[in-house]
């Protein structure tokens, strides 16, 4: 900052038709101090030291809020940056993003290591195995059935057998039978 302060004396000294005042060499003086005091190198641990240590200390049973971290980050460290619930808030993401932290559905803050984790073996983490696993492509083939079953129906009832799809859909649902019935409506009109 020294040298910074050094460079801008020589700079206002070079000009030719003023030569530097004392009053305006302790204005500059004054404004490079303000301004070098707000820029000072940090002397705290690396935001995600922090973060962690917060949420160690706070404990809380359902996780820490973000504004409990940051309140605590601020009584805790001095000289603590402008931008610090900016840089919190990015700094957060970061870490949960890496599972170093997790963040809960209330938006709320934990370690990972204070996460129950299911135990494989537990009766409550069996998988019922009677129903095959159904793969995307089974999914697919089976959508594409049953677009052809109702392709199949449609002709159906254009050829004719409009009796036989009628009682078909009565043994399965009525709301299909009213629909039915009218489409049957219009096409005797025609």
């Amino acid at each position: 900052m020294e040298k910074f302060q050094k460079v801008i004396f020589k700079l206002a000294e070079t000009h030719p038709n003023t030569p530097l005042s004392p009053a305006v060499k302790n204005l500059l003086e004054d404004h490079l101090s303000r301004f070098g005091s707000q820029y000072k190198t940090p002397d705290h641990p690396p935001y995600s030291a922090m973060i962690e240590r917060a949420i160690q200390e706070l404990n809380e049973k359902r996780g820490s809020s973000e504004d409990a971290i940051s309140r605590f980050l601020e009584k805790e460290y001095d000289n603590l940056p402008w931008a610090h619930s900016t840089m919190l808030k990015h700094h957060l993401r970061i870490l949960c993003a890496s599972s170093f932290i997790v963040m809960t559905r209330n938006k709320r803050y934990k370690l990972p290591s204070e996460i129950e984790i299911p135990i494989l073996n537990s009766p409550s983490s069996e998988v019922d195995k009677s129903k095959p696993t159904r793969l995307r492509w089974d999914c697919e083939s089976e959508q594409i059935k049953q677009h052809k079953r109702g392709l199949i129906k449609l002709k159906i009832l254009f050829k004719g057998k409009i009796v036989r799809v009628i009682e078909k859909h009565q043994e399965r649902d009525g709301k299909e039978e009213r629909l039915i019935e009218e489409n049957v409506g219009n096409t005797l009109k025609k």
